[in-house]
Parts: C-alpha cells; sequence; structure tokens
C-alpha cells in the first residue's frame, strides 16, 4: 500500500529529475570546456573573443551579435564556440554561448551557458541557464545543471525582491545524484499598501531550500522548539495553534531528501493609523525529511523574528531577516 508521504515523495522526486529528461547523456571522458564562460566582450554589437595560450582559434562566422570559432587544444581537441549576443532598445540583453566537442574520438555532450537581463527603472530581471552534459560534465567539481533567476521590483516606498536557484549533479554515466532548490522572495513597505506609512522597520522574508542526494554528504539533525518559550499557543490564540507548532527533533542519513522553510517578519508599521493589526513580529519555521515517515516538524515564534537553528553547510548559510 502506497501512504501519502510516499506519494509525496515521488511526486516532488519527479518534479526535479523531469527538467533534464530530454535530455541524452553518454559515458565519455569528462572534462572541463576549453575556455570558461563569458570571457569575450562585445562592442556596438560586434562579438570579439581572444584565443587563449596553446590553443589555435579559427572564426569561421564573425557577423553582428554573432560569432562562431573552431577552437583547438595543444592536446589536439577540437571545439566549436557559437556565442550569440543581442540587445534590445529597453535594456533587455540576451547571450547564448555553447561548446560542442567536434573530436572524433568522443561521445556527445555539450557545455552551454544562457543569460537574460532585463534593466528597467522599477524592475530588474536577471536570469541564468548553464548545462554541462557528457565530455563537460565534471561530477563533483561542477553541477550538471545551474539555473538561478533573480528579480527586484519597486513601486514607491514598497520594494520586492525574488530569487530562485536550482542546482543538479550527475555521476559519470549521467544518471542524477543529487540537487539542491532555494528561493527567497523579500517584501518591504507594505504598511503603505493598506493606508498611510506608519514610521518603523516593515520587512517580510521567506525561504525555503531542499537538498537532496549528494548534496546531503552526511547525516544530521534539527531540532526546533516548542510554542510554550515564545509567545505562547500560536496565531489563533489557544491550544490549536500550538499543536500545529510544537517543535520536535529530525534526523537524516547522508543522501536523503530534506527541506527546510522559515517565514519572518518584523512590521512596525502594519500597527497605527487605523490598522490595529496585532502581533506583527513573527517567525515561523518547519523541517521536514521526505524520507522518513515521520511528520514534519515546526515551530512559530510571535516575537522572535529570525530562524530558530540551522544546519550549516548542508541546508545553507542561515537566512537573517535584513
Amino acid at each position: 500500500m502506497i501512504n501519502s508521504r510516499t506519494v509525496k515523495h515521488r511526486c516532488l522526486r519527479h518534479s526535479s529529475i523531469s527538467l533534464l529528461g530530454t535530455l541524452i547523456y553518454s559515458s565519455a571522458t569528462y572534462s572541463a570546456p576549453p575556455i570558461p564562460f563569458d570571457t569575450w566582450t562585445q562592442t556596438a554589437g560586434i562579438v570579439s573573443a581572444t584565443c587563449p595560450a596553446n590553443h589555435t582559434c579559427t572564426d569561421s562566422v564573425n557577423d553582428d551579435g554573432i560569432l562562431q570559432r573552431l577552437v583547438k587544444t595543444d592536446t589536439g581537441e577540437e571545439y566549436i564556440q557559437f556565442i550569440l549576443y543581442d540587445e534590445n532598445a529597453n535594456g533587455t540583453v540576451y547571450k547564448n554561448e555553447n561548446f560542442i566537442n567536434a573530436s572524433t574520438n568522443t561521445n556527445g555532450g555539450i557545455a552551454s551557458k544562457q543569460s537574460l537581463t532585463q534593466t528597467a527603472p522599477n524592475d530588474q530581471l536577471t536570469s541564468s541557464a548553464i548545462i554541462n552534459t557528457g565530455w563537460a560534465n565534471e561530477p563533483g567539481v561542477t553541477p550538471a545543471i545551474r539555473l538561478t533567476q533573480s528579480q527586484t521590483m519597486s513601486f514607491g516606498t514598497v520594494g520586492y525582491s525574488s530569487n530562485f536557484s536550482y542546482e543538479a549533479d550527475d555521476d559519470a554515466a549521467g544518471n542524477r545524484t543529487g540537487d539542491y532548490l532555494e528561493i527567497t522572495q523579500r517584501l518591504s513597505g507594505s504598511g503603505a499598501i493598506t493606508g498611510p506609512v506608519t514610521p518603523g522597520t516593515d520587512i517580510q522574508k521567506f525561504v525555503s531550500r531542499r537538498a537532496t542526494g549528494s548534496r546531503v554528504p552526511t547525516a544530521g539533525q534539527i531540532t526546533l522548539p516548542g510554542t510554550g518559550g515564545f509567545g505562547g499557543g500560536g496565531f489563533g490564540g489557544g491550544g490549536g495553534g500550538a499543536q500545529s507548532a510544537q517543535g520536535g527533533t529530525e534526523n537524516w542519513q547522508a543522501g536523503e531528501d530534506i527541506s527546510i522553510t522559515w517565514i519572518g517578519q518584523l512590521c512596525d508599521a502594519c500597527v497605527g493609523q487605523g490598522r490595529q493589526i496585532a502581533r506583527t513580529n513573527f517567525s515561523y519555521q518547519t523541517f521536514d525529511n521526505l524520507v522518513d515517515a515521520n511528520d514534519p516538524i515546526a515551530t512559530l515564534s510571535r516575537a522572535q523574528t529570525d530562524p530558530f537553528t540551522w544546519v550549516d553547510p548542508t541546508l545553507g548559510t542561515q537566512p537573517i531577516l535584513d
């Protein structure tokens, strides 16, 4: 019989694995791309790239925003390097750089980086995708896939930022061995949305992280306190709130699947000016081992704003309400 935790675990794992489900991997000899990404420049749309020492470079296409060349190393390996650059009148910049191993003695694979940068007065967006498969993958050195995106927006005194990152590791045969996901969102000045601004700090922050397989290299343990010493029985003010955030201890073994989420708020501006919103400061934290059969642990406070405890580096550096 499959219980609800088994279903949850399988669905979450499938969502991570499917990101590269359509790519073909090979068991080639693994090495880094011959030239690091972004070691080129552009002037008025013309792309220029120097040839590294002990390499021979021959341009095959060099036109407005495009450079394609053959790069040959001193050991005889040949790579096709393709660079595409585009910038529009709105200041949006798109970059695409690929390396394909053109040697006759290698199997498939690609080293690829795509990035998009958008800059506007009240909206900045940066995204990047790096893929290293086949010959370009270096297990234990660089992730096979790295996705990042950050956005910052402002509306008068209200500010919002969002950051997303995902990394995945593959072994020499192209099998997924682990991954790491992080989502961070920050809102400031929200008190201005519902009425006159009250002076004081006004920040809300959300952080969620998940690590699996090779990104959980050692066993560990995390303990969250009960709500009794942190402001009483939860937001509901009674036993029901406390029962949903009683804290506890969770353990994990190396290579398992663990997830942590924290929400913090410090909002002086949420009180006053006709907005009598109680309990404006709080911290909520939950942790779950998605492999074991135990329920997640959680705790909250109506006085504390930062996380209660953290396990660094497995869960990354402990976030703060800044």
